[in-house]
């Protein structure tokens, strides 16, 4: 069996690498003069090096990863629920940490009775995923294993987020059983962040990364918190002193950061109090080193006053890359998003106040491997190609609100649908833990 072309990978690596070249945007604008903003240097995550084409895994290995994906969707869908699973769980092997591969199998755990699996492959998926359809998927599974455990609160919550990524009718008719809709849903804001409170304080940075380690000590072979390497911005206030970008990650062979196959970046301020982190990661990258799956994250710290109250906060601006060939159709996928977080020290604990999209470009289209038989094409996903963006600028005026203004026309369902929007929104302080 003939190897994948050398030459398709390294177009694949070359791609991502231009992703990020010629682009410039500059400083945040704002209506008032801020405080000079920092750069930082960036932060690419580990990408597999071009030299590593041996690693790159023969065409049979493809097929063997196919098989065992076919095979255990046939047996799912013939209602031999464990049979399915553990095909399904023999395909994660070949791919570990597949977020697609482990939504499959978290629905499968699900039909099987095993709700605590479903809920840990389903939740593990939803961290990696990066397109609006299959983070709605995600999310109406853990609110059907929510339901499950009579969690109706939570599963109508689960349901709402769901829509909110992927408008979908089954979606819908299970939040009408259940009841009306909560009236302050965290999605019914765009300004509000997912990250909310941290946790805290610790003594050290090192503690941090303890508790971080413990946290995903169970999903990998190794784990490992990165504190040499993580972004930081030096800010020196009595109360805040710095701010930092931390990552972990986790090895399934080898160790280190540089052979990890997830990182997870978690946001970390001190305080004259101490450290303090968010409770759950700001970005997450998927790397397994073959497949031709790379994803790069680019990130810069400043500070800048958003806030009336005259103190200054932090906004966290990163920018993620991802190509991710989906071997089983022979389709790939690449996405660009952006996102900027606002973090400060209000009252005595600091929190995320705010968690802003700004850029969302995704295309899935054909592709070829050498020595894999093409996929016929009403196995394709329909609609192929599929193109979807949208791009906005961001400007604070210092006085509590921000601005989205459109850089370029929305194109596609899920630009159409998302929530960032042009428009002036305020910034709204979540509710403390």
């Amino acid at each position: 069996m003939k190897q994948p072309s050398s030459r398709f990978w390294l177009l694949a690596m070359v791609f991502m690498a231009s992703l990020g070249c010629g682009r410039d945007d500059g400083p945040f604008r704002q209506r008032v003069k801020p405080p000079q903003p920092i750069e930082m240097p960036s932060y690419a995550a580990p990408m597999p090096q071009a030299e590593a084409v041996s690693d790159v895994p023969e065409a049979s290995k493809i097929l063997h990863f196919r098989t065992l994906l076919q095979s255990g969707r046939q047996k799912v869908q013939d209602k031999a629920y464990e049979e399915g699973r553990a095909l399904l769980e023999s395909a994660l092997t070949v791919r570990p940490g597949d977020p697609r591969l482990l939504l499959e199998i978290g629905w499968a755990a699900f039909l099987a009775g095993d709700l605590d699996r479903a809920e840990e492959a389903t939740g593990r998926a939803l961290r990696g995923i990066a397109d609006p359809d299959n983070k709605g998927v995600a999310l109406y599974s853990l609110g059907r294993f929510a339901e499950k455990r009579g969690e109706i609160t939570r599963a109508m919550e689960l349901y709402q987020s769901s829509l909110a990524s992927r408008p979908n009718i089954n979606v819908e008719q299970r939040l009408a059983v259940l009841g009306p809709r909560p009236k302050n849903g965290a999605n019914q804001s765009p300004s509000v962040s997912m990250l909310g409170p941290m946790a805290g304080p610790s003594s050290s940075l090192t503690a941090v990364c303890t508790t971080l380690i413990a946290r995903h000590a169970e999903e990998g072979e190794q784990v490992g918190c990165e504190e040499k390497v993580a972004i930081g911005l030096e800010i020196g206030e009595p109360v805040l002193k710095r701010a930092l970008l931390l990552p972990v990650w986790l090895g399934y062979s080898g160790s280190g950061l540089e052979s990890a196959i997830e990182v997870m970046h978690y946001l970390v301020i001190e305080t004259n109090a101490g450290f303090f982190h968010s409770h759950t990661f700001a970005w997450h990258l998927y790397n397994p080193g073959a497949f031709g799956i790379l994803e790069e994250l680019r990130a810069t710290l400043v500070r800048q006053q958003v806030l009336p109250e005259g103190s200054s906060e932090i906004v966290v601006r990163g920018l993620h890359q991802r190509h991710d060939p989906d071997v089983t159709l022979l389709e790939e996928e690449r996405v660009e998003s952006e996102k900027a977080l606002v973090c400060g020290v209000l009252g005595a604990k600091p929190l995320c106040i705010v968690d802003i999209p700004l850029r969302y470009s995704y295309s899935r289209t054909v592709m070829t491997v050498e020595g894999v038989e093409e996929v016929p094409a009403s196995e394709h996903t329909i609609g192929l190609p599929i193109r979807t963006s949208y791009h906005f600028d961001l400007r604070f005026d210092g006085q509590g609100n921000y601005t989205l203004h459109a850089l370029a026309p929305t194109k596609g369902k899920a630009a159409v649908r998302d929530r960032a929007r042009a428009g002036t929104f305020p910034l709204r302080v979540p509710m403390a833990h």
